[in-house]
């Protein structure tokens, strides 16, 4: 089935209240390949699975409210610092199904308090905007707004019930005060049966404000794939990255990409090219290169591994291009309980004069549904890092969270800090 009419299907099921039921191997939903900020066949399953599952047609506002406690290793990145800390967290989100797309929009406000010198009250704020359109029956066009505003400190915190990214090794090594941008604009037409193109354009800028450090990465990519069958596609892809702030550098690829299903319950992407740099960018010739292995042999299990190199996306100042690789597992135990465990490890190209960082992340979260909407979460993450100075080379923070949700908004589990 191609990806014009799943998504049609999503969004006609949802215009209509569906019985539920446990869903076959063969309905499972897209596994998870860790990012969906190379990958296509990740941005295409986010969008399936997001564009409104059980819900029907018109406005649905999601709420939950939770409290967390926990322990901090090194707070604030600083060696011998230990130290436990308890907080609050409001969620609000809606989701708009219309015949041809779907928009959503949430917002995640926390406050952490550290029993630590001067007792730091710290806060945190997220917003993410989608807006979803089938102009055509061949054509959809997505747009996608992520802010972070904060203190750099908590950002490491498990707030989010497990959402952490490839980039979280890069955390938390900064103090003050982080404003984080990230705005997607893209547009994809199927053209035949077996062939589609996509032209995408996303920008992410960070401003670490206490650290006087801006950057500002800005990639535009143009692939076009063909999909012989509906288990296997290959094409080709050009991408523009343009990165400024701490260092200026310039990088322009093209390669070849392909992807593969197999017993539909297993996912092999891959994409490589040669990328020529400005002198910016320190390596003048290198290469752009992704792959990922994605496996659901269960409707419960999902096993993922990926890696990358591309321009840096704002996330550690000093880098230009960026090496990273993720791993993870995360099981369902029923439908009430789940598990989910990953980590990553960040290195690359760094100016000269700069030492080398590396970053290396685990993290672990255990959720349960209780009753009346409750849900409670148990979580542990690590974190290393190598090549930065004043800060505590390693790092562990231990969180316990219980959070709540009204009636009207608990049977959605997509949705909300606590979802999984």
């Amino acid at each position: 089935m191609t990806l014009f009419m799943a998504f049609a299907l999503a969004v006609g099921r949802s215009q209509v209240a569906p019985e539920l039921t446990e869903p076959t191997q063969q309905e499972a939903p897209c596994p998870e390949f860790g990012t969906d900020e190379v990958s296509a066949a990740a941005s295409r399953c986010s969008l399936l699975a997001h564009s409104g599952g059980p819900l029907d047609a018109g406005n649905h506002l999601f709420m939950s409210i939770g409290s967390l406690g926990g322990r901090d290793t090194a707070f604030n990145a600083l060696p011998g610092l230990d130290a436990t800390f308890e907080g609050g967290v409001l969620y609000g989100g809606l989701v708009s199904l219309k015949p041809k797309g779907f928009d959503s929009f949430e917002n995640t406000a926390s406050v952490t308090n550290y029993h630590a010198a001067s007792n730091p009250l710290l806060y945190m704020n997220t917003t993410a905007i989608s807006m979803n359109r089938t102009p055509t029956e061949r054509s959809i066009v997505t747009f996608d707004v992520n802010n972070f505003f904060g203190n750099d400190a908590i950002r490491v915190v498990d707030l989010s019930g497990a959402e952490t990214d490839v980039e979280s090794a890069s955390y938390g090594i900064y103090s003050g005060r982080v404003l984080n941008n990230q705005a997607t604009m893209r547009y994809t037409r199927q053209s035949t049966e077996t062939r589609w193109w996509s032209v995408s354009v996303r920008n992410n800028f960070r401003d670490f404000i206490d650290d006087r450090t801006q950057v500002n990465t800005m990639h535009a990519h143009a692939e076009i794939q063909f999909q012989p069958s509906p288990r296997a596609g290959g094409g080709l892809y050009e991408e523009t990255s343009i990165q400024t702030g701490i260092v200026d550098c310039t990088s322009q690829t093209a390669g070849a990409l392909y992807e593969r299903n197999f017993a539909r319950w297993m996912n092999v992407e891959g994409a490589a090219g040669p990328a020529y740099g400005s002198s910016g960018c320190i390596n003048r010739l290198t290469a752009h290169m992704y792959g990922a292995l994605s496996a659901k042999p269960k409707v419960s299990t999902n096993l993922w591994i990926s890696a990358s190199r591309q321009v840096n996306d704002s996330q550690f100042a000093a880098l230009t291009y960026e090496n990273n690789a993720l791993g993870g597992w995360s099981q369902h135990f029923g439908a009430d309980t789940w598990f989910k465990v990953h980590g990553g490890w960040i290195g690359g190209t760094v100016p000269s004069g700069t030492k080398p960082f590396q970053g290396l992340f685990l993290s672990s979260t255990f959720g349960h549904s209780i009753r009346r909407g409750l849900q409670a979460s148990f979580s542990m993450q690590h974190f290393n890092w190598s090549g930065t100075d004043n800060i505590a080379p390693s790092r562990s923070v231990f969180t316990a969270a219980l959070y709540w949700s009204p009636g009207w908004s608990e049977h959605e589990p997509n949705h909300g800090p606590a979802a999984h």
